[in-house]
C-alpha cells in the first residue's frame, strides 16, 4: 500500500509540475502577445500622428499661399479705388 500511495504522490507531483509549467508558458505567451499588440498600437499611432502632421503642414502652406494672394488682390483693389477717386476729383475740378 505504501508503494502505491508513493506512486500516486509521484504521479500527482509530476502532474502538478506539468500543469504549473504549462500555466507559466501560457502566462508568458499572453504577456508577449500583449506587448506585441501594444507595440503595434504605438507604431500605428506614430504613423497616424506623422500623417496628421504632414496634412496639417500642407494645409498651412496652402492657406499661407491663399493669404498672400488675397493680400495682393486687396492691394490691387486699393490702387484701383485710389485711381478712380483721383479720376472723380479731376472731373469735378474740370467741371467747376
Amino acid at each position: 500500500m505504501k508503494v502505491i500511495s508513493g506512486i500516486i504522490v509521484l504521479v500527482l507531483l509530476v502532474a502538478c509540475f506539468l500543469i504549473y509549467y504549462h500555466n507559466f508558458q501560457l502566462h508568458r505567451s499572453l504577456v508577449e502577445l500583449k506587448n506585441s499588440e501594444e507595440r503595434q498600437f504605438r507604431e500605428a499611432a506614430i504613423k497616424e500622428r506623422e500623417l496628421i502632421n504632414q496634412v496639417l503642414s500642407e494645409k498651412y502652406k496652402a492657406d499661407m499661399a491663399s493669404y498672400r494672394i488675397l493680400i495682393k488682390r486687396v492691394e490691387m483693389e486699393k490702387k484701383h479705388v485710389k485711381e478712380l477717386e483721383e479720376k472723380i476729383k479731376s472731373r469735378e475740378g474740370a467741371e467747376k
